[in-house]
Order: structure tokens, then sequence, then C-alpha cells
């Protein structure tokens, strides 16, 4: 996978676990602030968007929305098909 692929399936696991929770951009500002880590929400919402953050804030927004656990077993085969369609299809969260 590409590094713009790698991105792209980031993305779209923290936005999948947000939707999962029915978690707003705002709300998880605010569950962010409860577990001591300030972000302002347009901040927020440009690093998800590009899906360029390290791996403790991956952590920190998973922690922060409830969820417990990821299986990266079902990431996507290498082949020409976009990670992010993937994603809306296969991604299984625990």
């Amino acid at each position: 996978m590409t590094p713009d692929e790698w991105h792209d399936l980031v993305r779209g696991m923290l936005r999948a676990e947000m939707s999962r929770r029915g978690i707003t951009y705002d709300q998880l500002v605010a569950k962010l602030a409860e577990i001591g880590v300030n972000e302002q929400p347009k901040s927020l919402y440009s690093k998800v968007a590009r899906g360029g953050f390290s791996a403790v804030f991956f952590m920190q927004c998973l922690r922060a929305i409830g969820c417990r656990s990821v299986n990266i077993d079902q990431m996507p085969p290498r082949q020409n098909r976009a990670p992010i369609d993937w994603l809306a299809s296969h991604y299984i969260a625990y």
C-alpha cells in the first residue's frame, strides 16, 4: 500500500468508530478533554481529514470514544481497491 492508502485506512478506521458510536467531532473534542488531551474542533477535524496523525493520537481518540479494540487482521489485501472502499464493507471492531 502507498503512504496515502495507509492514511486513508487509518482515517477511515477512526471515522468508522466515531460513526458507529454516533460521535461528532465536537463530541470527540470534549471526550479527548476528559482524558487530558486538548484539541480545538477545527484542528481535530483537520488532523482526521488528513489522516496523518500519530499512533498516540489515534489511540487517544479510540480510548476517548470507548473503543476497546480493533481487528487489524481484516485489513485489505494489496490490490487496486481503495482502502476506504474496503473499509466500508469489511472493517470489524470490537
